[in-house]
């Protein structure tokens, strides 16, 4: 299985062509992910991912049905709206005001007198290109937090579906072990009934054959339950449940590992720290128009148009400035420093936990490709070659029931750890691929589950011969 690096497919998230187009750019360029239009009509989409579901579901294909179909995705991606909302708001300055003032005489017959004011906060005009950049830079934020969701989402996908496919694999290899002890049972009774072996003998063999279907119900229901997940993952329901899984988990393939470069690469392609610096440039930029505002003070103009009561018009601009005596905005404008501040040194931090992430998905990698290595190449083949031997000495009448039965136990465990740490090779390839992606995946990293366990496997003792 080739794990391609991670792409993004929106589908009518946001209303923006722009905000779409930069939010997509931000992902790796050597993407392989096959992308939808987001303004895709919603049948048309519905009909892509019945047509992937329809053939054996490989980790590729649904990744791209995720993407499409996951409410949870979805209304991750809507927050985009909220920030382009906000940028818009921020753009541009408050209305302009209009006050109409009429007084009328108690006696007379003369007119009323009139007064018309149309006014606005020039210091709102001079502000907004500053506010402006500030949403702009917030809303920059927001695009590339919405391009990690799609990377978190994705990622999620794959480890559901790698889990999923060693599930698959432990319940076939238990089925052929039930299988094979239902027919070892079979014999050692015919052989009991010929008067060759003890009763006793009989009776362990169906104990072991026992213990191998109640392993069995585990793996099936750990099965059922790997596909709930990706259901829920894929935003799948009803129909749409029935698909089949394509094939096993692949033989690994070779990984080339720059180690001189894992650090350097994880932080140049950081998404949690390209965002963290458009919140700085944000908080930098609101600390400057905090500060301006503090230090010119409020300035607010209008257009007069008076009338007398004699029906003369008389017109005359009004300026009026904001005293600052009580409010002189030094308060706002040192809690956004201090804020700029503490958010510099969570970049430093973050900064640091890039690199370590970079190293201890490394440091995973290795050890369960070794690992991997050992149980296919050493492990498994020493346990099938005791197991052999157990078998001569057990015709041979040389060797004890309880060995033999141990024997099989023991290439049981070996066939199981086998399944396990292919499981847990692409699991580790996985967060590696995540890392240097640009995204960490801490508390978000799947810890390798306890195996299921076969009762009683572990504790036989060996016996003598016959």
């Amino acid at each position: 299985m080739r794990i391609e690096p991670l792409a993004l497919l929106l589908v009518g998230c946001v209303s923006s062509a722009a905000t779409f187009d930069d939010t997509r750019a931000l992902l790796p360029r050597e993407a392989q992910v096959q992308t939808v239009a987001r303004r895709a009509p919603a049948e048309e989409l519905s009909a892509r991912a019945r047509q992937l579901l329809a053939r054996p579901l490989d980790a590729q294909a649904a990744v791209e049905i995720a993407l499409v179909t996951s409410p949870a995705l979805q209304a991750e991606l809507a927050g985009l709206d909220v920030a382009l909302a906000d940028l818009i708001t921020m753009s541009r300055p408050a209305n302009p005001e209009v006050e109409i003032e009429a007084m009328f005489a108690r006696e007379g017959d003369e007119e009323p007198e009139l007064t018309i004011e149309l006014g606005l906060v020039l210091s709102d005009l001079l502000y907004a290109p500053l506010r402006r950049r500030i949403a702009g830079e917030e809303l920059a934020a927001a695009r590339v937090n919405a391009a990690g969701a799609v990377l978190d989402h994705a990622y999620a996908v794959r480890v559901a579906f790698v889990e999923l496919q060693a599930a698959q694999m432990l319940k076939q290899t238990l089925d052929a072990v039930v299988g094979s002890l239902r027919a070892s049972w079979e014999l050692t009774e015919a052989l009991r009934e010929a008067g060759n072996v003890p009763g006793l003998d009989v009776a362990q063999q169906y104990a072991l054959y026992e213990e191998s279907r109640l392993a069995l119900a585990q793996a099936e229901l750990a099965v059922a339950l790997g596909r709930e997940r990706l259901h829920v993952l894929l935003g799948l329901a009803g129909e749409e449940t029935g698909w089949e899984l394509a094939g096993d988990l692949p033989v690994p393939d070779e990984l080339a590992l720059e180690e001189d470069s894992l650090e350097s690469r994880a932080l140049d392609r950081s998404f949690e720290l390209l965002a963290q610096r458009h919140r700085l440039e944000a908080l930098a930029r609101r600390s400057g128009l905090l500060r301006s505002m503090a230090a010119i003070p409020e300035v607010h103009a209008a257009l007069s148009a008076e009338r007398n009561g004699e029906g003369a018009w008389a017109l005359g601009p009004v300026v009026g400035v904001q005293l600052p005596v009580f409010a002189t905005g030094q308060g706002p404008a040192r809690a956004a420093v201090a804020k700029l501040e503490v958010e510099q040194h969570r970049y430093a931090e973050l900064a640091v936990r890039v690199r370590s992430a970079a190293r201890a998905a490394r440091h995973r990698f290795v050890t369960a490709r070794e690992r991997l290595q050992f149980v296919e190449t050493t492990l498994l083949p020493a346990r099938q070659a005791v197991l052999a031997e157990s078998l001569l000495q057990y015709n041979a009448m040389a060797l004890g029931v309880l060995t033999l039965l141990q024997a099989q136990r023991d290439l049981i465990g070996a066939q199981r750890a086998a399944v396990e740490a292919r499981r847990d090779y692409w699991l580790a390839r996985l967060e590696l691929e995540q890392v240097l992606a640009g995204r960490m995946v801490e508390g978000r990293r799947v810890e390798v589950r306890s195996r299921v366990e076969v009762p009683g496997f572990e504790n036989a003792e060996p016996a003598g011969g016959h």
